[in-house]
C-alpha cells in the first residue's frame, strides 16, 4: 500500500478475513498523478528488492555495508533522500533495505528490537 499516495483512486483486494492483501491504482489518471507525486517523494515501492542484514559499516560517503542473512557482506549506495533515516543506525543493528533496479537503497526499515 505504500506505493499508492494518499488521495488517489485505488482498488483494494481483500482476503476472506477482510484484510487488505493487495492494492492497485483505480484509474489511468491515478497512475499518472502518482508518477508526478513520485518526483517529489521516494520512488514507488513495487520495484524494490528486500534485503535483510546487519550493519557492518554505517552510512559513510553515501554507502552502507551490511552482512546479509546468508552471511555475505554487501555494499549499497544510498540515495540522498534515504540518508537521514539511515544515518543514525549503528554497527550491529538489523535493517531491511529496499533496493531499486539500480541496486541503490531507495528506502529502509528498522525492525523492532
Amino acid at each position: 500500500m505504500a506505493s499508492v499516495p494518499v488521495g488517489l483512486d485505488a482498488i483494494f483486494l481483500l482476503d476472506e478475513m477482510e484484510r487488505i492483501v493487495d492494492v492497485t491504482f483505480g484509474t489511468k489518471e491515478a497512475v499518472h498523478r502518482a508518477a508526478e507525486l513520485w518526483k517529489k517523494k521516494s520512488p514507488l515501492k513495487g520495484n524494490f528488492a528486500r534485503i535483510v542484514g546487519v550493519i557492518v559499516r554505517p552510512l559513510e560517503q553515501n554507502t552502507v555495508i551490511i552482512r546479509t542473512e546468508d552471511s555475505k557482506e554487501a555494499r549499497y549506495e544510498v540515495r540522498p533522500f534515504v540518508q537521514p533515516r539511515l544515518k543514525p543506525i549503528a554497527k550491529g543493528e538489523t535493517v531491511v533495505l529496499l533496493v531499486d533496479e539500480e541496486n541503490k537503497v531507495g528506502d529502509v526499515a528498522i525492525p523492532p528490537r
